[in-house]
């Protein structure tokens, strides 16, 4: 009904079935103005409370409002694409790891050989966007995290 999908750190854990390494929480990417409906469902729902709002993220051009929420140890987070198409945050990412999505009707992945063999790309905006060394570091901090969970790049 939102045109969400489930993108971020499951679908590497999907693809080597969940052994390589354990996933902190759950990305939500929703078109432009669908966030809030996502996060609304699991507050309502499921129990979770809403945490902040992070505005203009700016590690990734893609990404619009990102909002977050918490049931104990779990967490949600509900990313907005800038666009009417959730995907296209998604085909942001910093790398090409996590571009792929999970959905009701199917698991598509951008780049389905690099990812089998545990092995990436990143992107233009990775090596590119970043002005100061606050974001570049933010961009570094995230590639480090796969290379530890047995990626190359």
């Amino acid at each position: 009904v939102t045109g969400a999908l489930i993108s971020g750190s499951f679908i590497p854990s999907v693809i080597h079935n969940g052994q390589s390494f354990h996933i902190n929480d759950l990305d939500f990417y929703a078109p432009y103005g669908q966030g809030w409906e996502v996060l609304l469902y699991f507050v309502q729902s499921a129990g979770y409370s809403s945490d902040d709002l992070l505005t203009n993220y700016d590690a990734l051009p893609g990404l619009g409002r990102i909002r977050s929420a918490r049931l104990g140890d779990l967490k949600i987070n509900v990313i907005e694409s800038r666009t009417q198409n959730a995907r296209d945050a998604v085909l942001l990412h910093h790398s090409t790891i996590v571009m792929g999505t999970v959905c009701a009707e199917k698991v598509w992945l951008a780049y389905p050989a690099l990812s089998h063999a545990g092995q990436a790309l990143m992107t233009r905006h990775t090596l590119l966007i970043h002005n100061d060394q606050e974001s570049r570091m933010r961009a570094w901090v995230v590639i480090r995290k796969y290379v530890s969970r047995g990626f190359t790049f």
